[in-house]
């Protein structure tokens, strides 16, 4: 609801057990719009959040923690803040017992910070790190960051992003598109490495590599080729 310091919400998940009792196993908070002194426009999120980071190669997982999220110089520039424990099973925050669902001794942070000097392009980056004794094993790097950037002008577009796992291997996936009347054309090429290491532990993926294009031509409002 609205406050006097921004929108305030708050969202409380659960589950039902093999027992068939209900349990809570995660709590969201935050503030939207949030304005203090000079400071406006600001997002906090705490206790159970997924960092909202868009960036190819950001590692996803769910913390319990917090986040702060604001713009900067008239909004050109713009970033995230985050930290959190990852949640016992990596990926999800159900409750097998009473109480919040689990977490392990292992964490989370990073920032993403954004660059937009004009209304067609936007410069990205992060970087994120992990550390504590229960990240799944084998754990290969503690540090992965990345950098990408969006081109949107007219009937041209771009988008090129890269990872770097602070090892040996980088990533890249990138898509072009140009519109003409009737007609659109697009390309997209991904490269993942097969040594890149993930932060959160564990073997690597096994990596790919993968291209496509596609061609949309439509000679009349009803046809499309």
């Amino acid at each position: 609801g609205q406050t006097p310091y921004g929108n305030v919400d708050v969202a409380v998940g659960g589950n039902r057990t093999s027992s068939g009792t209900y349990r809570v196993s995660n709590i969201r908070a935050g503030l939207t719009n949030g304005h203090y002194d000079q400071f406006k426009d600001f997002t906090i999120r705490a206790l159970d959040f997924t960092p909202a980071i868009a960036s190819y190669g950001f590692p996803s997982s769910d913390l319990r923690g917090i986040l702060l999220s604001a713009p900067m110089f008239n909004k050109t520039l713009s970033y995230t803040s985050f930290w959190g424990a990852i949640p016992g099973g990596d990926f999800t925050q159900l409750a097998q017992s009473s109480g919040l669902s689990p977490t392990k001794k292992a964490w989370l942070e990073g920032i993403g910070v954004n660059y937009k000097p004009a209304r067609y392009i936007n410069f990205k980056s992060f970087y994120a790190h992990s550390y504590g004794t229960e990240r799944s094993q084998p754990v290969l790097t503690s540090d992965v960051s990345g950098f990408g950037m969006d081109y949107h002008l007219v009937r041209f577009n771009l988008d090129a992003q890269m990872a770097y796992d602070h090892l040996e291997s980088i990533s890249y996936t990138a898509a072009t598109s140009m519109t003409l009347p009737k007609l659109r054309i697009g390309l997209t090429t991904t490269d993942s490495d097969k040594k890149f290491a993930s932060l959160l532990g564990g073997n690597p993926g096994g990596g790919f590599m993968s291209q496509s294009l596609n061609i949309n031509y439509n000679p009349l409002s009803n046809v499309n080729i």
